[in-house]
């Protein structure tokens, strides 16, 4: 492990007290950001680009806070918002889904972000659960998928305001594609929320079961900003270039801390008007033009960064050898790589949402790129704790946060306690009073220990362990990381309960073709790790699958998690032939 704990480097934390100051005085991340706005004449806010060749335009916090003001106006004079009433976001991460979460936000409403990529039933159960009557959908796809809902839909336009197209019972529907410019004088004035007030529901991703909408308070955020800022994982007036989907908590979190921090954020281009589109090649491309400061990710962009550079050839892979080897030319070679993967100002990446490898983290720092590694859930709105520039140790995921407290439970797990703690699950008792106990400890369901150091190390899930026939407990999680290394491999989903031994699905690469050679390349991967594993964490047989599991097939969570039971289900002919005859 590699621990760093630099005193002399340190980046501007000039106006953190102001900006501590601002958060600590705040009733609500409404009113902190028209502190911020009225306080910031100079600096914009956030930076987009309309195509490839267009260059970043800047938008100032003034532009964003008469965007905000008048969509919130149209939700007070055209929708009825009321403070209390629940709003979704239906929509890929983009500038106008921050400016809608702020615009409910100023009703006093609560926003509920829905991922995109759902499928027309999981979005219905969520707007059903949450009791939702107004929905930001993006684009026509998102429209399109609200309309096989069995409810009426009233499909409205910025374009058209006027009362009468709003009918009772109905569910509204306000379409992201156009944002006026001007102020509506029709707006009433900000809601002015307490701290304690709901700010937003964020479902969970749900890999077993329906999922539980996480209800979280001003305070919870407010709380998490003060203590990201003390921290310095934030610092004042950097630039974040933000493609993470803005349901996740994670991305949430990045937006309102570099909001807190007086910094600017980047987005990648829109490049459809009629579908929510993930596409990687424009995301690299726009994050090398942004050239931003900061870049969180979660774990499996990394892990494919890192394959395609192993898979390069010619000079991209000359390049790469120099940088890994330490060549006379390794310095100007890893300045090259970096640039051309991140620009030229990246000072470090964040990595959440899932673990990450230490082999991958290594990969980056030998190219000179530093991934922080940081680890928390939804229900703890949502980071315990983090590394940070200043101090880092591979291998772990950071010292926990000032805002909560850490302990290691009798049995391995990790629980927490803080004013970051969400407020329970939306209309499940039973489930809050399971997970939430009435000490206020939250019982997070993750194995783990803290170190002499006091960095904290997450060794599984609880729930995931496998316990094979034997007896024997196995983190499945570190096993399929080292395999997902593999440049032709993309995920991998292990089974063993009550089980003689492990054995593995796995899915192979975009591009990468099943034949006798890929076959006999992933054998030799297997062999190698099971050569370094005790006997009862060897894979003892596999299959290769065609299919990969997709957000879109729902065997992956939209950020990344397998759905283990799912794959179970669907596989099951598959993994019982692996047992057959032993």
């Amino acid at each position: 492990m590699t621990t760093n704990s630099k005193t002399n480097a340190r980046l501007d934390y000039s106006d953190a007290t102001d900006a501590l100051t601002a958060i600590e005085t705040s009733s609500s991340l409404y009113e902190l950001f028209t502190k911020l706005a009225a306080k910031n004449t100079v600096k914009p806010f956030l930076a987009k680009r309309a195509t490839a060749k267009a260059p970043y335009a800047n938008i100032s916090w003034q532009t964003v806070d008469i965007q905000v003001k008048n969509i919130a106006a149209y939700l007070q004079s055209h929708a009825a918002v009321k403070p209390g009433d629940r709003v979704a976001i239906l929509s890929g991460t983009r500038l106008e889904w921050i400016v809608a979460d702020l615009a409910v936000l100023a009703c006093g409403a609560t926003s509920v972000a829905v991922y995109p990529t759902l499928t027309a039933e999981g979005t219905h159960y969520i707007l059903e659960d949450a009791q939702v009557e107004v929905v930001f959908a993006e684009n026509l796809e998102q429209v399109t998928k609200l309309k096989s809902f069995t409810r009426k839909l009233s499909v409205i336009t910025f374009e058209e305001v006027t009362p009468e197209k709003v009918s009772s019972g109905n569910l509204h529907l306000v379409s992201l594609e156009e944002i006026p410019s001007t102020l509506n004088p029709n707006f009433n004035g900000a809601h002015t929320s307490k701290r304690s007030d709901l700010a937003t529901f964020v479902y969970t991703s749900g890999t077993t079961g329906n999922p539980k909408g996480v209800m979280q308070s001003h305070e919870n955020h407010l709380a998490m900003l003060g203590a990201v800022l003390r921290s310095g994982l934030i610092r004042q007036r950097q630039t974040a270039f933000l493609f993470l989907p803005l349901a996740h908590s994670f991305a949430r979190l990045i937006y309102f801390a570099v909001l807190a921090a007086s910094g600017t954020i980047y987005f990648s281009r829109v490049t459809s008007k009629e579908k929510s589109l993930f596409d990687a090649r424009v995301i690299l491309s726009d994050i090398r033009d942004a050239s931003p400061e900061i870049l969180p990710a979660v774990p499996r962009i990394f892990e494919k960064i890192m394959s395609t550079l192993k898979n390069s050839k010619g000079l991209k892979r000359l390049m790469l050898n120099q940088a890994l080897n330490s060549g006379v030319l390794a310095p100007i070679a890893t300045r090259l790589i970096r640039q051309g993967l991140f620009g030229s100002q990246l000072k470090y990446c964040i990595s959440g949402g899932a673990p990450i490898n230490s082999e991958v983290v290594n990969f980056f720092k030998a190219l000179g790129i530093n991934i922080l590694e940081g680890y928390g859930l939804t229900e703890t709105t949502p980071a315990i704790a983090a590394n940070t520039p200043d101090h880092w140790k591979i291998g772990t995921v950071g010292k926990p946060f000032d805002c909560n407290e850490v302990k290691i439970a009798a049995d391995g797990e990790i629980i927490v306690r803080g004013k970051n703690i969400a407020l329970g699950y939306w209309q499940k008792p039973e489930e809050t009073a399971e997970l939430f106990q009435a000490d206020g400890w939250f019982h997070t369901g993750d194995i783990g220990l803290i170190d002499p150091a006091g960095f904290l190390k997450i060794t599984d899930r609880k729930k995931e362990l496998i316990v094979n026939s034997g007896g024997k407990k196995i983190a499945p999680a570190p096993i399929e990381g080292r395999l997902k290394i593999c440049p032709l491999i993309s995920q991998v989903a292990l089974f063993g309960d009550n089980r003689p031994y492990l054995v593995a699905l796995i899915t192979l690469n975009l591009g990468v073709t099943l034949n006798p050679e890929t076959e006999k390349s992933i054998k030799t991967v297997i062999e190698k790790l099971n050569s370094e594993l005790a006997p009862f964490e060897q894979i003892k047989s596999y299959r290769l699958l065609t299919e990969d599991f997709t957000v879109e097939n729902s065997l992956l969570t939209p950020t990344m998690k397998l759905k283990r039971k799912l794959i179970f289900n669907q596989y099951q002919a598959s993994i019982d032939e692996m047992y057959r005859g032993h």
